[in-house]
């Protein structure tokens, strides 16, 4: 296993990456074993990022199998391969490069990063962005008491968060607890019976409307 494309690169110069750091991975194995002993291997190592990085939506990766080479895209419900890449030829080796220098400078909510989550690396902590009523608010963790460690799913993360932002070295004092997933229904949220948030907003409104209840026990933000 190789871990490219690394996104933090190591504080020491022998410290060993691991896959909190890492982009993508490419699993290698012998032409004789080929890329459908690899493939396996590369799901659990990618099952391995979705538990460490909680700002992946998606997934990159690729399986190697003596001269041929497939790229590999995984989703919350899927994973897509390309077709083979030969890279004992010219054409073969041209798309490999190709495929690595997009990596290398494509946005990253391009390369399917979530862009409410943001990891500031300096500091060590997350900044995740939810909706409010008066538009979006900002929290703050130092990571999830809860991570997505499945490959295929809602990918839900659980944080324990505050809208305090914290300083260099500072902790947390956490004011809020954030159930964070990507859901499963598929139709207009307005009319998806199934839609969790829906659910929870009319929690919200039929306790506010309860007069012996003062409308504070549970918050619902988008």
């Amino acid at each position: 296993m190789i871990g490219t494309l690394i996104t933090n690169p190591p504080e020491q110069e022998n410290e060993v990456p691991m896959l909190a750091d890492t982009f993508a991975i490419v699993e290698v194995k012998s032409a004789i074993q080929g890329i459908g002993k690899a493939m396996p291997q590369l799901f659990q190592y990618t099952r391995g990022i979705y538990n460490e990085q909680y700002d992946r939506r998606f997934a990159w990766g690729m399986a190697v199998g003596g001269k041929k080479a497939q790229a590999v895209f995984s989703g919350p419900g899927y994973a897509l391969a390309s077709d083979t890449i030969c890279v004992d030829d010219a054409s073969g080796r041209a798309k490999l490069v190709k495929l690595l220098v997009d990596w290398s400078f494509c946005e990253s909510h391009r390369l399917r990063y979530d862009p409410a989550i943001l990891h500031n690396k300096h500091l060590r902590y997350y900044e995740i962005n939810v909706g409010g009523e008066d538009g979006p608010i900002t929290y703050y963790s130092k990571g999830a008491v809860i991570s997505a460690e499945r490959l295929f799913g809602r990918h839900t993360r659980c944080f324990i968060a505050s809208t305090a932002k914290p300083g260099h070295g500072a902790t947390v004092e956490p004011d809020i607890f954030i159930k964070y997933a990507w859901p499963e229904a598929t139709e207009d949220a307005d009319v998806d019976y199934r839609d969790e948030g829906r659910h929870l907003q009319k929690i919200t409104k039929t306790i506010e409307a309860e007069a012996n209840l003062d409308g504070k026990c549970l918050r619902y933000q988008s």
